[in-house]
């Protein structure tokens, strides 16, 4: 499937000193009528949890979803 990856930020916190970062990105799709929030993408060994979506234009062209990559 086509993607386009964009990252769009990273938080850094302190838990149990250790460091734990949260990386976010938006991630394009061609519309898909099956895409529902708490689904998960896949690139490689790369995993990223979909927190919701969006049709930006409202045309049916493309989805925006807002993720979180999972560290594993």
């Amino acid at each position: 499937m086509w993607a386009r990856i964009e990252p769009v930020s990273e938080v850094r916190e302190e838990r149990a000193g250790a460091d734990v970062f949260t990386l976010t990105h938006r991630i394009w799709l061609r519309f898909r009528s099956d895409i529902r929030a708490g689904m998960r993408l896949r690139k490689g060994d790369r995993l990223f949890a979909i927190g919701t979506w969006r049709d930006p234009d409202e045309t049916g062209r493309y989805l925006c979803c807002p993720c979180e990559e999972e560290v594993r």
